[in-house]
């Protein structure tokens, strides 16, 4: 590698179909005209996820070779699995259901020159949530 670095930690993609937008209860009940295409958005997102992640520890075991195996790889896959086992354990339900912060509202007013952008972070939390409620939301 430039300059010899080694021992280089490479972490493939997070399954996309774990994230809220994908998980909101009321996309697959039985009343919702678009149940079946939101289940098919969701199947397609675990889908791609695979694919990609084939493709990119393919590659990554090519160049890991090439540079004398100066790298290691993170199974992020595997740990997120785990981590959504660990939290919804005692409540299955446990995962937000909505996003529990207006992530659009986050970056009110972002001051913008020729060489840097100055943003100030903001959160609201949702209508119907408490700060409390924030324990439940994995998100």
């Amino acid at each position: 590698m430039n300059n010899d670095v080694k021992k280089i930690i490479v972490a493939n993609a997070p399954d996309v179909s774990l994230l809220p937008l994908y998980n909101n209860p009321s996309l697959f009940e039985e009343d919702n005209p678009d149940k079946e295409e939101n289940l098919a958005v969701k199947e397609f997102a675990h889908y791609i996820t695979g694919k990609f992640n084939k493709k990119f520890f393919d590659q990554f075991d090519k160049i890991n070779k090439k540079y004398g195996n100066t790298m290691m790889s993170y199974d992020l896959v595997k740990k997120m699995d785990d981590m959504l086992k660990e939290f919804t354990k005692d409540n299955p339900k446990k995962i937000a259901d909505k996003p529990s912060v207006d992530l659009f509202a986050a970056f009110p007013d972002p001051k913008i020159t020729d060489k840097t952008l100055e943003i100030t972070m903001t959160h609201k939390i949702k209508d119907g949530l408490t700060v409390a409620d924030l324990d439940n939301y994995f998100f």
